[in-house]
């Protein structure tokens, strides 16, 4: 399928977007217990039906963009989004290994992430999910300079609010 039939991308952040994020108030991160954790918390139940009731339009593309290193936790990554039963057109794009982590070098990955995604998809409506909204305004900036248009932003401050007002309102 050519970038030009692709009419809505998908774009979700997953920790505290789709599913109760296992990093918070964590000073010092144990991957070995981050493992764990995040193979005890499930998708959020709203999201999987909508995520289920869109997944096989064909001019839908679906990425996913993370904080997690995938050389810690990518094996975990795929059992978690497990229930939403993946393909090779869905995609999931980790945090860079090279980088240590901090939240400006975290904006910074998804705001280049995302802008490159745009760039790649100009004739599509895109649709941002995320708990963190501290990226917004400069991302939006940033594409409005670069002409992209059809950019939305999603707030998810509340995964089950969120999520089941957006099935309400599908």
């Amino acid at each position: 399928m050519e970038n030009r039939e692709i009419e809505i991308i998908e774009i979700f952040d997953i920790d505290d977007c789709i599913v109760r994020s296992t990093f918070k108030n964590k000073e010092i991160i144990n991957i070995t217990e981050i493992r764990k954790e995040i193979l005890q918390t499930s998708l959020n139940h709203n999201f999987i039906i909508y995520f289920n009731s869109i997944r096989n339009n064909p001019g839908i593309r679906f990425f996913f963009l993370t904080g997690r290193k995938f050389s810690h936790y990518s094996f975990e990554t795929k059992i978690q989004l497990k229930p939403l039963n993946l393909t090779d057109n869905i995609k999931i794009i980790y945090y860079p290994e090279i980088f240590d982590f901090s939240k400006k070098t975290y904006f910074n990955f998804k705001i280049t992430r995302l802008l490159d995604i745009c760039l790649k998809y100009p004739h599509s409506i895109i649709n941002i999910y995320d708990d963190h909204h501290d990226y917004f305004c400069r991302l939006l900036y940033l594409a409005n300079k670069m002409r992209i248009k059809n950019l939305n932003t999603h707030l998810v401050k509340d995964i089950n609010i969120f999520w089941k007002s957006k099935l309400k309102n599908f």
